[in-house]
């Protein structure tokens, strides 16, 4: 994605929209006359903005550990569910993300993926990409540009088949409506990671 390091730097901060074209624009560079999208967080946002802009090019979607954002109706506990979003709007954020040595990471993962315990290299990793400022403030501009207001384009149903992978020990697993298929798998939100095989094995049967 735009802005984490190696990526370029855009020069403004990144929406939605543009994060899905990106996601289209790969599709036509690997010349691909349709594809299979499958994204995680805001990888997912980017799959589903894809499929809402254009079905000539998407077939399917596999979507991790986020819903269809117009699939979510505000609760005082969906809300606190999402506090952080406030909080890595605020101009100073991406600085105090950054202290002590990213000493606020090892938090995101026991909030997110809470049996998870990254290895070094795993985690490490993720601090020398955002050791480049300009990527870590790239990355938090997401935040600062994501709006609880949903443009028109988005709002539009998703025709294509679409599978919702949730994690068990993650509180939202239960969030999602019927309109997906939902695959629920041991791990949190980075299932992915956290076990690697079982999620693949479950993954290359949509496939």
């Amino acid at each position: 994605m735009r802005g984490y390091y190696p990526s370029a730097i855009p020069d403004r901060d990144t929406d939605q929209e543009t994060l899905a074209r990106d996601a289209l624009a790969l599709v036509e560079a690997l010349g691909a006359g349709e594809s299979v999208i499958i994204g995680h967080d805001w990888g997912a946002s980017a799959a589903y903005g894809a499929a809402a802009l254009s079905l000539q090019r998407v077939k399917k979607l596999i979507v991790i550990g986020i819903p269809h954002p117009a699939a979510l109706k505000p609760s005082p506990r969906k809300i606190w569910n999402v506090r952080h979003v406030v909080a890595y709007k605020l101009p100073s954020a991406p600085k105090r993300f950054a202290r002590n040595d990213f000493a606020a990471l090892p938090a995101v993962y026991r909030r997110w993926a809470p049996t998870w315990v990254p290895k070094y290299e795993e985690s490490n990793a993720v601090r020398a990409s955002f050791s480049h400022p300009e990527s870590l403030n790239a990355a938090f501009g997401y935040y600062r540009k994501l709006s609880p207001r949903l443009p028109a384009w988005l709002k539009t149903g998703i025709a294509v088949p679409t599978v919702v992978f949730a994690g068990l020990d993650r509180r939202a697993a239960h969030m999602f409506g019927n309109e997906y298929i939902v695959e629920e798998v041991r791990g949190g939100h980075f299932m992915h990671r956290e076990h690697p095989e079982a999620f693949a094995e479950r993954l290359l049967t949509h496939l």
